[in-house]
């Protein structure tokens, strides 16, 4: 994100799309931190066998609604 924030900064222009439903790969926010203590609970070094031991996939991450905010204001005119 900061990374993003410089460069429309250096570019003077852009546009920055957060999709908080995405947040965690695509899990969501309380998925996000119950990942997180499983994998403490249970000693894993990597996040992902906390998603595997919790049902989830590695990457849930779904940009549809990212893609439709982006054709919706290229509809209206706005370039980005």
């Amino acid at each position: 994100m900061e990374g993003s924030k410089r460069l429309m900064a250096n570019e003077g222009a852009g546009l920055f799309v957060y999709a908080f439903e995405d947040h965690g790969k695509g899990v969501g926010v309380r998925n996000h931190f119950l990942i997180y203590a499983e994998g403490e609970r249970q000693g894993l070094e990597l996040v992902v066998g906390a998603y595997q031991n919790l049902g989830f996939r590695e990457d849930c991450r779904n940009y549809d609604d990212s893609i439709e905010i982006l054709r919706d204001l290229e509809s209206r005119g706005h370039a980005y």
